[in-house]
């Protein structure tokens, strides 16, 4: 403070220089308390701006994923679509391929002497076999021992009539197995 004040000050009343004080106290603190008010209003105003502004850039964000994640779909439908073309028509073609007597004989496969067979024809196969057997039991007829010289005639020695034998039997077994 300069001179002058310091002597307006000691000139002027305490009492009137402590109602002064006390005014501009006041003042000062109604004064503070409007610009903190006003302080809070600009700063909410300018949140406000950040927040439109940030709402703004994050919805042409969205906008912009809604239309490539289209897109994409919209490529991904179309490659689900061509993949099931081709599908169907790798069917088809497998299907014109396999004769429909396949499908079903596949499904009744079983394995019968050694053989992959149908099971109908297993069950054929078991039926003649046990007619063959029954038959077989039925002609079986027996000989009398004699004497090897009266079964053999002369000059042979039994050894074609064997192999004819085996050839029959041979023969038998390969219809059984058919």
């Amino acid at each position: 403070m300069s001179d002058v004040e310091m002597g307006m000050v000691k000139a002027a009343d305490p009492g009137l220089v402590m109602r002064a004080l006390n005014e501009y106290l006041a003042r000062g603190v109604v004064l503070g308390r409007r610009v903190t008010t006003m302080l809070q209003e600009e700063l909410g105003a300018g949140d406000k701006k950040k927040l439109a502004e940030e709402i703004a850039s994050l919805k042409s964000l969205r906008e912009s994923d809604q239309q490539s994640w289209a897109e994409e779909k919209k490529k991904l439908e179309a490659k689900v679509k061509r993949l099931k073309l081709s599908l169907n028509g790798a069917e088809k073609k497998l299907k014109a391929k396999q004769p429909t007597s396949y499908i079903r004989r596949s499904l009744c496969l079983d394995v019968y002497d050694n053989h992959m067979l149908d099971v109908a024809e297993i069950s054929r196969l078991m039926a003649e076999q046990e007619v063959m057997m029954v038959g077989n039991e039925e002609t079986v007829v027996t000989t009398p021992l004699a004497n090897a010289d009266e079964v053999m005639p002369e000059g042979e020695d039994g050894e074609e009539d064997a192999e004819d034998a085996e050839e029959v039997d041979k023969e038998a077994n390969d219809e059984v197995a058919d």
